[in-house]
Parts: structure tokens; C-alpha cells; sequence
């Protein structure tokens, strides 16, 4: 099952205790906490270990950043940061969801550095090293995903990320809400446009006495607004109308745009028998990304040509996609 995975960065020394108790906090949640003390990084021999947790951020989902006093250990890339600086920024250029907390002593003293960072000579109590004051000047810098929450106790942190990832999940729901309106919509428009051409052709036709033009007729409005070409948008993340008449045409579409091959039968995706009664496709969805995309030849008559279709009569059984999971591949949550 997939779980949300993350990364817990902070110096260690002075914060481990505080990392111990989000370690536990995080597994509560039923989700995957990455800490380098915990061996949960895997270290190699080919770049500095300090690489190998800036790696390991591309397959986090979520970083919670802890500033205290210590600056830590100093960074190879630069000597104005520390390595827990570098995961913070790393998290923030991948766009990254990032929770920033600061000790409440270093916060206050903050603001006195900010009046005074132009005083040589100035000792501060809070910080072993200036620098740490110099990053959170430039964590205030950035125009986004920056906000900072000072806290005294780690039951007030955590308080506060059970709160904020509540209103993630909120806005999870929400958004397949929206997902679902739209949806309807299109479904809406579709019928709307399949009757008025059904009432405009029996306006024309009413005094024509030749049934087979008005039989012609219908079934071309009908394939024009054939359900089929709304379901593959929607499954294979199409923005543009599609229309096609015959599977000839529905392959070389999936041919250009989805690099769609042709399979004699499909990979065995489910416990079941094999789909024969499914034309299979091998198509790619982005970058090392393909799935397995089947077509119900229901659809299509003896010529391979598309049969007629009202959208009360659509079933989304008739269109699958499925993805071909390779190793290593990491689950996909959606936050």
C-alpha cells in the first residue's frame, strides 16, 4: 500500500530527541519517516554521503525541517551552508511540500540579529553560529512554500502538522470533488449536443419520406458525440477533442500521440482469464512511463468500423488503463 514518505531534517546532536519523538508521530500516521540515523537512507561508495540524503529527497513526498542553535555540519557545496541547510533548499527547488519549525529561543533572537547584523563584533546566545541566522534571513526571502512556525515543545509541533495535514487531505477531497463536477459536466454537454442534433435532423427530415437517410443521418450524430471519445480523454489525459470512425484510425491516433503498440494479447495484469475480448495497446502516459491501455471490440462492428452509441448506454468497463509497474518504481500518493 502506498504511504506518504518523510524526510526529517535537522541537525542531530541537539535535536535527536526531537527527532525520535516525530519518528514515532510519523509512523502513528501510518506514514514512512526517513531519517539518516535510521539507515533508512541507503549510502554508496561512488559520491559523499552528504549527496546521498540530497537523493533521497527525490523520492520523498514531504520534508519537515527542524532549525535550532547548531549550525552542523558545513556543507562541500558551500561554507555558507549546512547540510541540513542544503535538504531544506534541495526539497524546495523540487517543489516539495516543506513544514519549517524553529526553536522558539533562536526565532526571538532572530529579530535582534536583524537590527544588528550590520554590528561587527555582535555575540549571540541562541546560535553557535551566526549562520544559522543568515539562512533563515534567506528562508524569508523566498516568495513561496516558506512558511515558518516557531515552537517551544514537540507536542506543539506536532499538533500543528496533525492540523496542516488534515487540510491537505481536506483539499484532496475537494479537488476529486471538482474532479467529479467537471466530469458531470462534460457528460451534460455531451447528451445536450447528441439531442439537438437528434431534434435538428428529425426537423429536417420530418416531411422525408426516406428512412434509410434519416437511419444514415442518425448514426452520424451519434458517432460525432460518441461517448468513447470523452472516456479516452478523460482516462488517457487528452485535452483536445478527439474523433475517429474505425479502430483503423483510433490506432494510428494512439500510434502518434500515446506511442501506442499494438499487442497480440494482454500481459497478465489481473487474476483472471485472458481479455479476448479486449483489443490490447502498449502506450506511454510521459518519461519511462507506459501502461497497458484495452478496448472493448464490443465497440466496433465486422469492419472494424465504430458502432453508434447513446451516452446512457456507456459503460467505463468498456476502456482500461492499467500501469506496468517496473522495479524500483515508487508509489504515487496524492500529496
Amino acid at each position: 500500500m502506498a504511504k506518504p514518505r518523510i524526510f526529517v531534517s535537522s541537525t542531530f546532536y541537539d535535536l535527536r530527541l526531537a527527532r525520535g519523538e516525530l519518528e514515532h508521530f510519523i509512523r502513528d500516521m501510518g506514514y514512512e519517516p526517513v531519517l539518516n540515523e535510521r539507515g533508512q537512507i541507503p549510502y554508496g561508495k561512488e559520491s559523499a554521503l552528504e549527496d546521498y540524503c540530497y537523493n533521497e529527497i527525490n523520492k520523498v513526498h514531504i520534508l519537515i525541517s527542524i532549525i535550532g542553535g547548531r549550525f552542523g555540519s558545513q556543507s562541500k557545496a558551500s561554507d555558507k551552508y549546512s547540510i541540513s541547510n542544503i535538504e531544506l533548499k534541495t526539497a524546495q527547488k523540487q517543489g516539495k511540500q516543506v513544514y519549517i519549525f524553529i526553536e522558539s529561543g533562536v526565532m526571538s533572537e532572530y529579530f535582534t540579529y536583524v537590527k544588528n547584523k550590520d554590528v561587527k563584533g555582535i555575540q549571540y546566545s541562541h546560535v553557535d553560529d551566526v549562520r544559522v541566522y543568515k539562512f533563515i534571513d534567506e528562508i524569508y526571502a523566498m516568495s513561496a512554500n516558506n512558511q515558518i512556525f516557531p515552537f517551544d515543545s514537540m507536542p506543539q509541533l506536532i499538533t500543528y502538522l496533525r492540523e496542516q495535514w488534515a487540510g491537505l487531505f481536506e483539499r484532496f477531497l475537494d479537488g476529486e470533488a471538482q474532479v467529479r463536477l467537471v466530469d458531470m459536466m462534460n457528460k451534460m454537454e455531451q447528451v445536450t449536443s447528441t439531442l439537438e442534433g437528434l431534434a435538428e435532423l428529425y426537423r429536417t427530415t420530418s416531411t422525408s419520406g426516406d428512412s434509410d437517410d434519416k437511419n444514415r443521418m442518425m448514426d452520424e450524430i451519434l458517432i460525432q458525440n460518441h461517448p468513447l471519445f470523452s472516456a479516452m480523454r478523460k482516462l488517457l489525459r487528452v485535452r483536445y477533442r478527439l474523433f475517429f470512425t474505425n479502430e483503423h484510425e483510433m490506432d494510428e491516433w494512439l500510434r502518434y500521440a500515446r506511442a501506442g503498440k499494438k499487442l497480440v494479447s494482454s500481459p497478465k495484469l489481473w487474476d483472471e482469464e485472458d481479455r479476448d475480448d479486449f483489443t490490447v495497446y502498449n502506450v506511454s502516459m510521459g518519461k519511462d512511463t507506459h501502461y497497458i491501455f484495452q478496448v472493448s471490440k464490443s465497440l466496433f462492428d465486422e469492419n472494424k468500423s465504430l458502432k453508434p452509441m447513446l451516452p446512457g448506454d456507456w459503460d467505463d468497463s468498456l476502456i482500461s488503463l492499467v500501469e506496468l509497474n517496473t522495479p524500483g518504481d515508487d508509489d504515487e500518493i496524492p500529496f
